[in-house]
């Protein structure tokens, strides 16, 4: 990961992340689960979880490869990493535990790894072919790796209503479909190219279609809003502007609104399930 980056989630990026963690794990958290059961690994199974935040994949985890297997969270921001920590112990998980430091070169001692997944923490590496290829590297012969990336923008609305929106009020960098970003690995033809290129085989992509709760289950159309305010980059980009508030808001709630219900602000998205063998 780029040094610049690191630097962000270890700072700013991952403080933000941190004092917002319930509406981001709450936004992912019928995706955690279905990762899980999906994956369904078998009892003594050791597993590493790339870009773990909080830990709540790897809780899931470490439930499914019980006493005799054991997880091991990976992510570069220290403060996820201690909550992770917290909650493997107030859970009693002996079979777990959580390293800080960049998947795409640190090497945790308990590696190889029977299987090898991520929930949307491989997209952002600077160099995506080394890192996969060091990913490989940490893998048994045959070992699983199974991992969620975002489909591509026009397929992932919950991300385009809220930017389109903000771009009428802020300056927004342009997007790089080729670095580092939530989109890097939608081109499933050059994903797999990739993958193959850095060891792994057997290279399948199953499509998931479904309506992402922004700022969390049940949030409000005000809570959703606060949250992109809050949670997101474009708040702080709107801080380092100059931006005052109260346009950007009132345009964010009426973009949003036709989303609004009991079960939330849902909007819909699309996620790409990658799964191989090393």
């Amino acid at each position: 990961m780029a040094e610049r980056d690191m630097e962000d989630w270890q700072g700013k990026t991952g403080d933000r992340w941190l004092a917002n963690i319930d509406s981001f794990e709450g936004m992912l958290s019928l995706l955690h689960r279905r990762l899980a059961e999906t994956i369904d690994p078998a009892s003594g199974e050791t597993i590493l979880d790339v870009g773990c935040g909080g830990g709540p994949l790897s809780l899931l985890l470490a439930e499914k490869v019980g006493p005799e297997g054991h997880v091991t969270g990976l992510d570069i921001a220290p403060q996820l990493i201690e909550l992770a920590r917290k909650r493997a112990s107030a859970a009693g998980h002996a079979n777990l535990a959580f390293a800080t430091g960049d998947a795409s070169s640190a090497t945790p001692a308990s590696a190889p790894y029977d299987r090898i997944v991520s929930a949307f923490g491989v997209m952002f590496f600077d160099d995506t072919a080394a890192a996969f290829g060091h990913l490989h590297a940490m893998a048994k012969p045959g070992a699983g790796l199974n991992f969620y990336a975002w489909a591509a923008p026009d397929l992932n609305p919950w991300m385009g209503i809220v930017m389109g929106t903000m771009s009428q009020f802020v300056e927004l960098p342009e997007r790089d479909m080729d670095g580092p970003g939530p989109f890097r690995l939608c081109d499933t033809a050059a994903t797999t190219a990739m993958l193959e290129g850095a060891g792994f085989s057997d290279v399948s992509v199953e499509t998931i279609e479904q309506l992402q709760p922004l700022g969390g289950p049940g949030a409000s159309l005000d809570d959703a809003a606060d949250f992109v305010m809050s949670a997101l980059d474009v708040g702080a980009m709107m801080d380092e502007q100059g931006v005052d508030r109260a346009a950007p808001m009132a345009a964010l709630k009426e973009a949003l609104a036709p989303f609004a219900g009991k079960e939330g602000v849902m909007l819909p998205g699309c996620v790409l399930y990658y799964s191989a063998t090393a």
